[in-house]
């Protein structure tokens, strides 16, 4: 963005944030807009119920049940349920959506932490990476989440083909998809 000086000439004005600072903002930013939907997001799973059970569906097909299973980015907690596991930990940004799923599942564990930053010094037969287009620093997630992981491990990663982008902004002018934020 260009000012004009007095001189009549233009000078540029510093960005708002850059490198570590702006992660570090947008990430913030990520969390607050979580919480912020805490309170709806259950609604809005019901209201998509079909997607879901297909997720549910299919995560149960793939997991064994009565593993330990890490889900990182769970929302309110209905995947990680699903699966069944004998030991179940939830991850997500937001303390409201923790609160959330913890209220809704209170026989698993869930705690806030950005992916990144993930240090639960535990090992889990299954971890599921869900909303990873949501995560700012996506590398550095992954690499938290091999901490994780033995050799055995089954790391399933939940995202959306990018062909499905028109239908959901078609899907959120309309009202039938949860808001979210640009994704990473």
């Amino acid at each position: 963005m260009s000012t004009a000086t007095p001189e009549g000439s233009s000078s540029q004005s510093p960005p708002e944030a850059w490198g570590l600072e702006a992660l570090r903002q947008n990430r913030e930013a990520k969390r607050a807009f979580q919480d912020s939907l805490a309170e709806s997001r259950d609604k809005w799973i019901r209201s998509n119920k079909f997607l879901y059970d297909r997720l549910k569906s299919v995560l149960r097909f793939i997991v064994e049940p009565g593993r330990r299973v890490l889900e990182i980015r769970c929302l309110t907690g209905h995947l990680l349920a699903a699966v069944e596991p004998s030991e179940g930990v939830g991850i997500e940004i937001g303390e409201k959506l923790v609160a959330r799923a913890q209220a809704n599942y209170p026989h698993l564990r869930f705690l806030t932490s950005f992916p990144e930053e993930l240090d639960l010094n535990e090992k889990f037969d299954y971890v599921i990476f869900n909303h990873v287009f949501d995560t700012v620093d996506v590398l550095s997630a992954l690499e938290r989440t091999n901490a994780h992981c033995t050799e055995k491990s089954r790391l399933l990663v939940i995202n959306y083909n990018q062909l499905w982008q028109p239908l959901l902004e078609l899907a959120s002018k309309l009202g039938l998809r949860a808001p979210s934020m640009e994704p990473n």
